[in-house]
């Protein structure tokens, strides 16, 4: 029962990791292969929930947040979406006519406000839920997912401080309201205080002390801001947990590359390719620390398989090209920094290696027009800037 368990988890990491990389219809195979495994996994219920509203398949997203919500009576993030599904799916001017003469007749109740609100943030008209929900709020000062949702709509609204503020009274109204240290988190992200979002999940820890993600996402945020030792000891934590979650020991090799420590990051890229042998995020990950020690055909087999895995991985075809020059099979490197391209035609750091190469092959002016195009999109690529110099030299030019 336990492998089970942690197998459904596993899944469902696994889609997170899909929608992340906007792959959404494969992310909700997996959010539906952990329900399958598991169908009281509250979390695999929300996400696929949550990917069913992001592809306007409202009515399915519907059923699954009334299904998140047997699970979890408490979820506020499931009751705010289900009220603005219900706005999508009646498409808001019948339902803020219905608003509005429940408003009429008790212009007091501030649970009515709030759905008007919720109907608003549903049809981007954000100005006005905000205004919607500064009445609930008026009239129910303490109700902790009317801040909540406020202060989503000013983010969205770009009021970034305000929204701050009202995440704050969010908690401040309840302390243990998952939903408002989750989206804190988010905001404080957005702003570019990842110290900050360490606290947030130790804040999450403190009340669920035996979540697994919790303690993966802390030690996510940790390696951002290069707390590595740090983040090591989460997603052992994480692990210890859950055992069979490929990611967690993907991002443990990360961890232990950025330490510099490579036999060992080898060591959990392998356990993680155990476990979901088509995660191709951990081939490439397999890769670069393959390359940082100079095993390139090694690392080449692992490239090879990430891209098979996923063709549009810029980041896979643009490393395959660095151990292709540096196996000196030049045509071939050229043809990956090429795919690189075409995934990304603003890849600075990829035209300025197409230049490298073809300066190494003596194809002078090809090499300038690879080099230009990368200082175009970067002015400051030092690698670009130098490799031009060089090859206005060679071709006897000065610009």
């Amino acid at each position: 029962m336990e492998s089970i368990m942690s197998s459904a988890e596993s899944w469902r990491k696994k889609g997170v990791e899909l929608r992340a990389a906007h792959r959404s219809e494969e992310a909700l195979k997996a959010f539906e292969m952990a329900i399958n495994l598991n169908p009281n996994n509250v979390m695999a219920w929300r996400d696929k929930a949550d990917v069913l509203f992001s592809l306007k398949r409202y009515e399915e997203a519907l059923a699954a947040y009334e299904e998140v919500l047997k699970l979890d009576p408490a979820d506020e993030k499931a009751f705010i979406n289900k009220n603005l599904l219900i706005g999508y799916i009646h498409r808001s001017n019948e339902a803020e006519e219905d608003f509005n003469k429940k408003i009429a007749l008790n212009p007091n109740d501030a649970k009515v406000w709030y759905d008007k609100g919720c109907v608003l943030v549903s049809v981007d008209r954000n100005e006005e839920a905000l205004d919607a929900f500064n009445k609930s709020i008026e009239l129910d000062p303490v109700d902790a997912a009317t801040w909540d949702i406020r202060g989503m709509v000013l983010f969205m609204l770009e009021r970034s401080d305000e929204a701050l503020q009202s995440l704050d009274k969010a908690i401040e109204c309840n302390p243990d309201f998952s939903n408002a240290w989750r989206n804190k988190a988010f905001l404080l992200d957005s702003m570019g205080r990842h110290e900050d979002v360490v606290q947030m999940w130790d804040k999450a820890i403190q009340l669920h002390p035996d979540y697994s993600q919790a303690w993966f996402n802390k030690g996510v945020a940790l390696n951002s801001v290069g707390r590595h030792e740090e983040a090591l000891t989460a997603y052992d934590k994480s692990i210890a947990l859950n055992p069979d979650d490929a990611a967690t020991w993907n991002n443990k090799g990360i961890t232990l590359h950025n330490l510099l420590r490579h036999p060992e990051a080898l060591k959990m890229y392998d356990k993680a390719i155990e476990l979901d042998p088509d995660y191709a995020e951990v081939w490439y990950n397999k890769g670069i620390t393959l390359s940082a020690f100079y095993r390139d055909k090694e690392a080449l087999k692992s490239f090879d398989k990430a891209i098979e895995l996923n063709p549009d991985n810029e980041q896979a075809w643009f490393a395959k090209g660095r151990i292709l020059k540096r196996l000196c099979r030049f045509d071939e490197a050229l043809a990956s920094y090429d795919e690189a391209i075409d995934i990304n035609q603003n890849s600075s750091k990829a035209w300025a290696y197409k230049g490298e190469t073809l300066w190494v092959v003596k194809r002078f002016e090809e090499a300038l027009v690879a080099y230009n195009r990368a200082i175009e999109i970067d002015p400051h690529n030092a690698m670009a800037l130098q490799g031009k110099s060089i090859v206005l030299r060679l071709l006897g030019r000065n610009e």
